[in-house]
């Protein structure tokens, strides 16, 4: 059976998940101070990124606050990846 194209909704769900992911690796954020400060626990934080859409609207403009960025660039913006490949595999200036 052939795969179904994701709709614009999901693409946008996925991309607000990416971009709390790649803030907390730019802002040097551990999960658990992020998923405090969203009042969450780290399983509900994780829980969250997995299903995007079930995040808040208070969750989200409380990222927005912690990340010091607004929520429609939360929302809209795509964060680059190069963050996460430099702190993880140590390949800045390659």
């Amino acid at each position: 059976m052939a795969r179904m194209a994701k709709s614009k909704v999901q693409e946008n769900y996925v991309r607000v998940a990416d971009n709390i992911r790649q803030l907390t690796v730019q802002r040097n954020k551990k999960v658990r101070d992020v998923a405090k400060y969203l009042g969450m626990s780290p399983a509900t934080y994780y829980a969250r990124l997995a299903h995007p859409e079930n995040f808040t609207l208070e969750d989200l403009t409380r990222a927005a606050c912690l990340f010091n960025v607004k929520l429609s660039d939360l929302i809209s913006k795509k964060y680059a990846m190069v963050a996460v490949e430099e702190r993880i595999y140590g390949t800045a200036g390659y």
